[in-house]
Formats: C-alpha cells, structure tokens, sequence
C-alpha cells in the first residue's frame, strides 16, 4: 500500500513538473513570435517562476560574473547576505540556474579557428537522427549542435587549432558517419560580438 503512494505521488509531482516547463516554453515561443508582447509575458513568465524584480536584477549580475562574492552582490542589491543567498539556492532549485562555468579565452589555449559545419543527412529517419546525435555529443570539437529548418538539417560549432586540424576533423571523424549526405564549413573571420549572459 505504502509503495502505492509513493508511486502515484512521484506521478503528480512528475505531471505538474512537466506542465511548469512546458508553460516556460510556450511563453518563450510566444515571446520570440510577438516581441512586442514582451512585457506582458515578462510578467507572466516571473508570476510562474516566482520571482521579482531583485531576482531578475541577481539573475543578470550572476550572468555578467557568477564569481562576485556574496557580500559584492548583497551591496548592488541592497539587501544583506543572507536573503541573497537563499536567493541564489532557490534559482538553483527551481533550475533558472543550471550551472556555474569558466569562459576561457580560446586564443590563448591555441583554439582561435571557428567554423559553423552545416550537415545534412541522408535520410530524416528518427534513428539515424538520434545516433547522429549521440555521435556528436561526444565530439570534444563540437561546442554547440542544432538541429534547423530550411534545406539543411544541423548546424555544427566547432573550435580547431588550424586548419589543417579541422581538416583532420572533418575527414577521419564528421565525414566518416554512414548518415551524413554532405558537409558545408563556413570559417568565422572575425568575431564581431560573443556573448553569454541574456538579460532578464
């Protein structure tokens, strides 16, 4: 009777933890398709999540500089330690804050060549899709994959020493998967603007 509970319990918080994301994705999308919309759907988005103006203010610090100490964050926010810590734990809880990184400087780990790799595959079969996937995943190279609409199937970010270790990339690895039809390397001449934190 007891694991009865328990099961039907994990199934309830699992059906409205499913509906909180899927309400966070829709206002995303609709977001993106009625920008001037925005406003309203900036609200709505806060009422859902729970937030307010000081955690949309901790959420943009920590985007500029998750390495600010408590203390620092306490004082532009004008409150004391304590209330922004718990802060901090309950975006982390609610998943706004997946995880905390470094940003290195590529240039000086000898990682300066950028090409955008678009691929196509041979058939949109849903295995072929998935293994390709997986593959990727698994790429050191490859910093970002998307998949994307129009006549060309995924979108490919990778970081190389040279030339001539992209090439070595492309030919003993990418171009040696059975599912892909075709490769298209675009080179990044110039980076106009990089940038990791999105303002709330």
């Amino acid at each position: 009777m007891l694991k009865l509970f328990f099961i039907i319990l994990f199934s309830v918080i699992k059906y409205f933890f499913n509906k909180f994301y899927c309400i966070i994705n829709v206002l995303h999308k609709i977001s993106d398709v009625f920008p001037e919309n925005e406003p309203i759907i900036k609200i709505i988005f806060c009422i859902v999540m729970k937030l307010d103006r000081i955690d949309l203010q901790l959420i943009n610090l920590l985007q500029e500089d998750c390495n600010q100490p408590i203390k620092e964050l306490a004082q532009q926010l004008n409150l004391t330690i304590a209330p922004v810590h718990e802060r901090i734990k309950k975006l982390e809880r609610n998943g706004l804050i997946k995880r905390y990184v470094a940003i290195v400087d590529i240039e000086l780990i000898n990682k300066s060549l950028i090409n955008y790799c678009i691929v196509n595959i041979t058939r949109h079969q849903i295995d072929l899709l998935k293994e390709f996937e997986q593959v990727v995943r698994e790429m050191d190279e490859v910093l970002e994959c998307y998949r994307i609409s129009g006549k060309y199937d995924y979108l490919l970010k990778v970081v190389s020493r040279d030339m001539a270790e992209y090439q070595e990339f492309v030919i003993n690895r990418l171009s040696t998967l059975d599912m892909i039809a075709n490769i298209n390397s675009q080179f990044v001449m110039n980076c106009v603007k990089y940038k990791t934190s999105v303002k709330v």
